[in-house]
């Protein structure tokens, strides 16, 4: 019988497969490599596109701010040349309502009244004078009463200053009404 040694072909065989695994092996890992080197290209080259991108939206962000100061410190601006232009505007109609309560009064005094004083304390005129008797402060309280200008009179005090001839003197208090021709809303 004749004997045959498969031995050397089965060691070729192996190493042949053993060779072909290593090369797979090493190519796969060279291919792996290359796929994870393109990765992390690609995600370097995101990152700074994004890095760039928030840069840019730093910048923006910076240069609003600076705009939205610029628009407060209008925004203040503004109120101030408003408030302004509302007190101009009330100097304006209390000098023109100035002259029409002195207009008024002159209207409404008696004959019989002498006006000595007159304050104004906020919305509030405190009127002084002298009469020569209670009727004409009387008929003086009626006119205020009907007139559109004052309102609510409300005597403080009356003294008899000289007995023979009479003469009162008087403070009172009247409310101011305001005017309804002059209000105007800015």
């Amino acid at each position: 019988m004749i004997t045959i040694n498969l031995l050397p072909w089965r060691l070729a065989r192996r190493q042949q497969r053993q060779l072909q695994f290593a090369t797979l092996f090493i190519g796969g890992v060279f291919i792996t490599f290359l796929i994870l080197a393109r990765m992390d290209w690609v995600l370097a080259h995101k990152l700074s596109d994004q890095n760039k991108i928030n840069l840019q939206l730093g910048q923006a962000i910076a240069e609003l701010d600076k705009e939205i100061k610029a628009l407060n410190k209008l925004k203040e601006k503004r109120a101030l040349y408003i408030s302004s232009l509302t007190l101009l505007h009330e100097l304006h109609n209390n000098r023109i309502n100035t002259l029409k309560l002195f207009s008024q009064f002159s209207a409404l005094l008696p004959e019989e009244i002498y006006l000595t004083q007159l304050t104004k304390h906020r919305n509030h005129l405190i009127v002084t004078g002298i009469a020569v008797n209670n009727s004409s402060i009387t008929q003086f309280l009626k006119n205020i009463i009907d007139s559109n200008w004052l309102s609510n009179p409300s005597i403080e005090e009356i003294n008899r200053e000289n007995s023979q001839h009479s003469i009162n003197t008087f403070k009172l208090m009247v409310k101011l009404a305001p005017s309804k021709e002059h209000e105007h809303v800015i």
